[in-house]
């Protein structure tokens, strides 16, 4: 579901993008309640996921008319344009089997090869064997991977094609997802392409869920029960979609039960159907400021009462994406194979913790057998967070602890050796876990290229990993938005970044940059080797052996880029890229083969010039 929920910041795009679009969408059955609260939705159809799951194996037949029966409606809409932002077998099938005159995201060939018209796309492809550290949010990705981008709005460039691209005059809009598929209608417009960007603000694609009033009369009992108190609310979400995924339950037993004890606030404990079996140990909390609702509401219920909280201290799961669509301030405890850059709060402020551990995060699949990652976030830690994200609008900012610095902000300035730090504008003072070796807290905001990124709430030392993630992703931001030949505009707010969530230490790069050297030498011998290849079109065997030799130094340039793993994705996304290439014409194919091969040059120069 939360996958589900974070695509709704590209309809919303494309819905600004085109504001007389009509969009249908097509999700699994099971999945379709949580579409009737999207926005800018205009029909809704459904595949019955329990058909075809269940007789795949056992009544392949029935499955099949299933398939056939709702793709064969949506190809009698006749779509323009289809989209699929999702990475999956599935929804590549999919979007080879919907007709569109346009279709935009992973798809399948009828060679059953796959085909990729998208460079987040092959970003995700590239990063398929670690999409961790200093990646891009889901949400990102997603709008990305059909061409919906916002480019660098804060300077006035326009949208990226190949929505650019799209016919406006009785245009109809395909959306493809993963186990889903969305569908535009875009009625007649003059309009033939997007408009111009050109103001300084920073444009981010919001996630977005409407409340129904229904809903809300459906619990105004409950909604009155909890605002009779006039105080602040705090919702709790105990569950996750795997066990490796959600904090202890006991953990979130303390914690309401020691905020109950300030009776400053009212508390709404919330649980699926999954989480029933935890409902009974809450029974000895019989506080009238606490109410236990798992299990209770359906899923318009839970978006009805969560419309209704001031904060959601939650694991990484559905109804945090839905706190989130409904703009509410949010505590992301972050554990397991959880990547708090990929699917963390798409909202800024918010507030993420997560264990500081060598095995975090770990696989999605992998079975630990000490769940250390849960552990070392501690009931205390999240009440303090609590009791100051309630203070104020705005996230608490530490600096210092742990590197021997004081604090800095504008009411306090406490001395290193006591190890406090003072939450400015709270009145309310963080002790004992500032510099804590176990785990680390994040808040969220938006970068200079409106991309969704997370900081450093506690100042520390950056580590070279860090340091090199950190270079990476502004050059891939760069690369998005096509400015890197124009990176000066940007490196410095770049650097101020860097300088201001992180300690900088006077690192030395001097064999890294040697070996970049070395991967800049076989990059321009490998491109100069493809011009002389087009100054020889009509000597086939020159051509030959010119193809011969630029395929052994590309075997020979991946091979020296696997010795560091850390931008071994740059280079698998010039194969994913190169291998989209379907000219027939020689002098065209070895063309774009060379800009792919420059641009990896020049992610490549930038890189080993801005390491210190």
């Amino acid at each position: 579901m939360g996958d589900l929920i974070q695509t709704t910041g590209l309809i919303n795009e494309i819905y600004r993008t085109y504001p007389e679009a009509q969009t249908d969408i097509l999700v699994m059955k099971a999945f379709s309640p949580i579409v009737k609260h999207f926005e800018h939705i205009n029909e809704i159809i459904c595949l019955n996921d329990e058909i075809l799951n269940a007789n795949l194996s056992d009544n392949i037949w029935e499955a099949y008319h299933e398939l056939f029966d709702v793709v064969s409606k949506l190809n009698n809409k006749k779509y323009d344009v289809l989209f699929n932002p999702i990475v999956s077998e599935q929804s590549a099938l999919l979007t080879f089997l919907i007709n569109a005159k346009k279709k935009l995201g992973l798809q399948k060939t009828k060679n059953n090869e796959q085909k990729m018209t998208s460079d987040f796309i092959a970003y995700q492809l590239a990063n398929e064997h670690k999409l961790g550290d200093f990646c891009f949010n889901l949400v990102d990705i997603f709008a990305g991977s059909v061409g919906t981008h916002l480019c660098c709005p804060s300077v006035g460039t326009h949208l990226c094609s190949p929505v650019a691209e799209l016919p406006s005059a009785d245009c109809k809009t395909f959306i493809s997802g993963g186990g889903f598929i969305h569908s535009t209608e875009k009625s007649s417009s003059s309009q033939t392409t997007p408009p111009v960007i050109a103001n300084s603000k920073l444009q981010t694609r919001k996630l977005s869920l409407s409340v129904h009033d229904t809903d809300i009369q459906s619990i105004s009992p409950f909604i009155e029960k909890i605002k009779a108190h006039g105080k602040p609310i705090i919702g709790f979400h105990i569950g996750a979609s795997q066990s490796n995924k959600a904090w202890n339950i006991k953990y979130y037993h303390q914690v309401i039960t020691k905020l109950l004890k300030e009776e400053n606030h009212v508390l709404v404990l919330f649980g699926g159907y999954k989480e029933k079996d935890y409902k009974h140990f809450f029974d000895n909390i019989r506080v009238d400021l606490f109410f236990n609702t798992i299990g209770d509401f359906n899923l318009d219920e839970l978006i009805a009462a969560i419309s209704n909280i001031d904060l959601l201290v939650t694991n990484d799961t559905g109804p945090m994406h839905i706190a989130v669509a409904l703009d509410k301030p949010i505590i992301d405890i972050s554990l397991g194979p959880v990547s708090k850059w990929e699917t963390g709060p798409y909202i800024d402020k918010a507030i993420i913790i997560q264990a500081r551990l060598d095995c975090y995060p770990c696989d999605f699949d992998f079975k630990c057998s000490h769940h250390n990652c849960h552990h070392v976030i501690t009931p205390d830690l999240v009440v303090e967070l609590i009791k100051a994200n309630m203070g104020s609008a705005n996230p608490p900012t530490f600096m210092g602890g742990s590197v021997g610095t004081h604090l800095c902000c504008p009411l306090a300035e406490l001395p290193s050796a006591v190890c406090k730090t003072f939450i400015s504008g709270r009145g309310f003072v963080l002790s004992d876990f500032v510099g804590n070796a176990d785990f680390r807290i994040y808040t969220t905001y938006f970068d200079q290229f409106g991309f969704h990124s997370v900081r450093p709430l506690i100042k520390e030392k950056i580590t070279k990993i860090e340091y090199i993630y950190a270079l990476k992703r502004f050059i891939w931001s760069l690369y998005f938005v096509n400015k890197l030949d124009e990176y000066k505009d940007f490196y410095l707010k770049y650097l101020d970044d860097i300088k201001n969530d992180y300690l900088l230490i006077d690192f030395s790069f001097i064999e890294l940059k040697k070996f970049i050297s070395e991967l800049i030498d076989k990059t321009t011998t490998i491109i100069n080797n493809l011009k002389l290849i087009n100054s020889h079109k009509k000597n086939h065997n020159k051509n030959n052996q010119f193809l011969m030799i630029v395929k052994k130094e590309k075997l020979d340039l991946f091979d020296k880029a696997n010795e560091f793993e850390l931008i071994i994705d740059w280079f698998n996304f010039t194969t994913y890229k190169e291998s989209q290439i379907d000219d027939f014409d020689l002098q065209l194919i070895v063309k774009k083969t060379i800009a792919l091969y420059d641009t990896l040059r020049k992610k490549l120069t930038l890189f080993k010039d801005l390491l210190p």
